[in-house]
């Protein structure tokens, strides 16, 4: 089943060790990286309902991210990074696939989501490779449907293609191949 709909979350909450270790304060605007884009955000400073402090990084809602889901975060000479984002890559959208490959996708998600890493369904009609957008594919929770989402583009793809439906979808496909050639993506 596919479905509509926004299931992101524009907040990311961190821990206040974490601040610490990546010496981050409340007000501080940082810049962040998740797969190709660039993002700015502020940490803020909140108090909770036990009355201790906690901080949110405020990003934009382009992330794409669903609604409690870990995600790493490291410091880089640029500011943050967020991830990794990982697009599943498949012949088609959920609608077009297999249900063996649609089962693959969704455990490779939700181990994911346990792990930090966040992943996404896409085909090479999903990816606009020249401007670098994305839309991708995510089940939330025991649903069994699939939403849509826009995505950053990702830099990390897990390739399942096996057979491609259209001659658009193979010129994609063998950009995204050129494009890892040149180390420009993973």
């Amino acid at each position: 089943m596919i479905g509509s709909g926004s299931i992101k979350d524009p907040i990311i909450s961190l821990p206040e060790k974490i601040l610490r270790d990546l010496n981050l304060a409340p007000g501080e605007r940082i810049s962040f990286q998740f797969g190709l884009e660039q993002f700015q955000g502020q940490i803020q400073q909140v108090k909770s309902a036990n009355d201790s402090p906690r901080f949110l990084l405020q990003g934009r809602r382009e992330l794409g991210l669903v609604a409690g889901t870990k995600v790493q975060l490291s410091k880089t000479d640029g500011g943050l990074e967020l991830g990794p984002l990982l697009g599943i890559l498949c012949s088609g959208n959920p609608a077009e696939l297999h249900w063996t490959e649609l089962e693959l996708a969704r455990g490779i998600i939700r181990l994911g989501q346990e792990l930090g890493i966040v992943a996404y369904l896409v085909s090479p009609d999903s990816l606009d490779i020249d401007s670098k957008q994305a839309f991708g594919y995510t089940v939330k929770d025991e649903d069994r449907t699939w939403y849509l989402e826009p995505i950053p583009f990702p830099a990390v793809f897990y390739n399942r293609v096996y057979t491609l439906p259209n001659p658009e979808a193979v010129n994609r496909y063998n950009l995204l191949l050129t494009l890892a050639e040149k180390e420009e993506l993973n």
